[in-house]
């Protein structure tokens, strides 16, 4: 695909909301894939990373073989995801640690215009195209009503392996936070500490665990995306539906715990109305700042839409 230095650019904002996404509750990378259009190129182009391209590079050398790996995407897109990370792993936190209903209204605005977007370029709706939607709100609605295990300080390797095989299939699902599921299976706790201080040995397990099903489930991904497509897009858009669950503003927690940085985590929580919440929690609803930021939200998406005229994933 030739692309100007104008859709360079474009796809390295993409990338950085990619890597800025992860630190959100109920957002994902896969999320602003998914949204932005480029799910399906992003898939394709990390499930030509195996034995054949490497044939390819060996025997028709470096250029053939990184044109057919789409190297230039993968390059912005990779890159522009570790200086969003890098970036934003303490701002984005801090952001919707301090602003969350602000933050989560914001992200509600966002999904819920993408999803127009989304909906309208659907060429039929039928039973192929409405369970698929029905089955991924389910998965990702449930997902929130699972009561967590306890908090793990210590793990086994083969526990390491087994998250590490969840962080690879959630990175493209999108509305699936990795941080809920390690939560739910208790190793939340776990693998910040191990990270925080740098457990050589259980990081380079989880690392190498995460790159090999990263790599496994982009090719099933791939297969699904092509070859079932329309099924694959609105099982997405389902997902994409369920994450507004969780992203609703006004949340009462009825479970947390204290991590090592004295932070309070949320376990569980249940969403209520705004009058509830102020009844719940003593807090300011911020009832006016929730609407206009919803409404931000669907101006951004519309802005950015009719302005760079991109399509929809589901019409790729």
């Amino acid at each position: 695909m030739n692309r100007t230095k104008r859709d360079y650019l474009l796809l390295g904002l993409k990338g950085i909301a990619m890597g800025a996404g992860e630190f959100i509750p109920g957002f994902s990378a896969a999320s602003v894939a998914f949204i932005s259009g480029i799910y399906k190129e992003f898939i394709d182009s990390v499930s030509s990373l195996n034995f054949n391209s490497l044939k390819v590079l060996f025997k028709n050398g470096f250029k053939e073989f990184w044109k057919k790996i789409n190297g230039n995407f993968l390059l912005i897109i990779v890159g522009s995801i570790l200086i969003g990370i890098l970036s934003f792993i303490f701002l984005i936190s801090y952001i919707y640690k301090a602003f969350p209903i602000s933050t989560f209204s914001l992200l509600f605005g966002v999904i819920i215009a993408s999803l127009i977007y989304i909906f309208k370029d659907f060429k039929e709706w039928n039973l192929k195209t409405i369970l698929p939607i029905i089955i991924g709100i389910i998965i990702n609605v449930v997902l929130t009503f699972l009561t967590p295990l306890e908090m793990s300080r210590e793990s086994q390797y083969w526990i390491i392996v087994v998250c590490a095989v969840i962080s690879g299939l959630a990175i493209y699902l999108p509305g699936v936070s990795v941080a809920l599921i390690f939560i739910l299976i208790g190793q939340y706790e776990f693998i910040l500490k191990s990270i925080s201080s740098f457990k050589t040995d259980f990081i380079l397990i989880y690392v190498g665990g995460f790159l090999l099903s990263f790599l496994i489930f982009s090719r099933l991904f791939s297969w699904l995306i092509n070859k079932y497509h329309t099924i694959s897009a609105s099982f997405l858009s389902g997902l994409l539906i369920g994450s507004l669950y969780k992203l609703w503003p006004w949340k009462n927690t009825l479970l947390a715990y204290v991590n090592q940085f004295a932070h309070d985590i949320p376990r569980k929580q249940e969403n209520v109305l705004p009058n509830i919440y102020f009844e719940k929690t003593l807090k300011d609803p911020q009832t006016l700042y929730a609407i206009l930021m919803v409404i931000t939200g669907f101006l951004v998406v519309y802005l950015l839409h009719n302005t760079f005229s991109k399509k929809p994933e589901s019409d790729e």
